[in-house]
């Protein structure tokens, strides 16, 4: 967790967390990665537990950037997605278990 915060950091690197409290969301249990290169479509990789698949279609790219945005939307600023990994960081020491 102290590796996420200093990486939080660098100017280009974002850090948001989506605590469970926020509630189910469409694209839950996978990650989403979306790759912006200059000069070239977006592009979109989706990955699970027992899955990973580059997507390339211009719609499906742009469905998964909008549900990006939402996941955006809903998480927790940087500070408080910073204070919340420092909140866990503090409860993993003293044997509590976890806030969410």
């Amino acid at each position: 967790m102290a590796a996420l915060i200093e990486r939080a950091a660098q100017p280009n690197i974002t850090v948001q967390i989506l605590p469970f409290a926020a509630g189910e969301h469409p694209d839950l249990g996978g990650s989403l990665t979306l790759f912006t290169l200059p000069d070239q479509p977006l592009v979109a990789y989706l990955e699970g537990s027992r899955f990973g698949s580059v997507v390339e279609d211009r719609e499906e790219v742009m469905r998964r950037r909008e549900s990006y945005d939402l996941f955006r939307a809903m998480a927790l600023s940087p500070r408080d997605s910073e204070a919340m990994v420092r909140a866990a960081m503090e409860d993993w020491k003293a044997g509590r278990p976890p806030r969410t």
